[in-house]
């Protein structure tokens, strides 16, 4: 390595040195005045939908009526199925937040959360109506649990 690579490294290593100093006192001191105020923590969002059936109602069964041919299922009575209810509440809550980013929120939505839980959801293989159809309505049993002995918390 020549005397001017060694140079230019050690003038690197100086500088990267600098900036991690900096940056531990920024983070004993708080941002330089200069630096935009942390963004403020997330106001409660006022839903626009007041219970999931709602939501499920007006937003899931007309937004994905249309996929329900093919390899896609549903039912009708959602609401019996424990982790379709699971799944739609999550989704209702991460749509009530996006829709309320501007520009993407609500593509984010699809892309990110609604999309891949409704096809997990009418999933004729693996989702919870997979048993449903033609009139039918069959909720999945619970797995079978087992408490454990007592103390065995204290052991583990």
């Amino acid at each position: 390595m020549t005397d001017d690579a060694v140079t230019a490294q050690l003038a690197r290593q100086a500088q990267q040195l600098d900036d991690l100093e900096q940056a531990v006192a920024d983070l004993r001191t708080g941002p330089p005045s200069s630096a935009p105020p942390p963004a403020a923590p997330p106001a409660t969002v006022a839903f626009r939908w007041a219970t999931l059936a709602e939501f499920v109602e007006h937003v899931i069964a007309p937004l994905y009526a249309q996929h329900l041919t093919g390899n896609g299922t549903w039912c009708a009575s959602w609401w019996d199925h424990e982790d379709a209810r699971v799944r739609l509440e999550a989704v209702w809550r991460a749509w009530e937040v996006l829709r309320l980013e501007p520009m993407t929120g609500i593509a984010r939505w699809l892309r990110d959360v609604a999309d891949p839980q409704l096809d997990r959801l009418r999933d004729r293989d693996r989702g919870p109506f997979r048993a449903c159809g033609d009139g039918k309505h069959l909720a999945a049993p619970a797995l079978p649990v087992e408490k454990p002995p007592a103390g065995f918390w204290d052991q583990h």
